[in-house]
């Protein structure tokens, strides 16, 4: 058994398990500690890529929006709930978006090709061009 030929499928079924716990995840404290790990992971690994910087700017600039729209918008809480909603959105927002950049670092066009390998061409396109160009859209 190759566990090459399977590495792409592996990566996408633990992205999406972890996206899931991630979504799922009602304490703050949590929610931090994990967006810290994986920024961290990320610094760890990608230390010297200027375009990782960028992406970095781009989740802190994503986490501050969702955090001001939901201390504007959600205007029926009190003020310390909606401080504490605010910030475990934003959290979740940007853990997601860096689970999404760290599985751009290990994967690569082809694999994700072969990974849609399953679907109808206009889907498997569609996945494709989403899950590449991520890291590209956000410079």
């Amino acid at each position: 058994m190759n566990i090459n030929k399977y590495s792409g499928y592996l990566k996408l079924i633990l992205l999406a398990v972890i996206s899931v716990i991630v979504i799922f995840i009602k304490e703050l404290w949590l929610i931090s500690v994990v967006f810290t790990i994986s920024i961290v992971y990320i610094v760890l690994l990608c230390r010297k890529d200027q375009q990782f910087w960028l992406r970095l700017r781009t989740i802190r600039f994503v986490f501050g929006l969702v955090f001001s729209f939901n201390l504007l918008f959600l205007y029926r809480l009190g003020f310390w709930d909606r401080l504490e909603y605010a910030a475990l959105s934003a959290f979740k927002i940007a853990t997601l978006s860096s689970l999404l950049f760290l599985f751009n670092t290990f994967i690569s066009t082809s694999e994700l090709i072969r990974i849609f390998g399953f679907l109808p061409n206009s889907l498997k396109l569609m996945a494709t061009i989403v899950l590449g160009l991520l890291p590209v859209y956000s410079e």
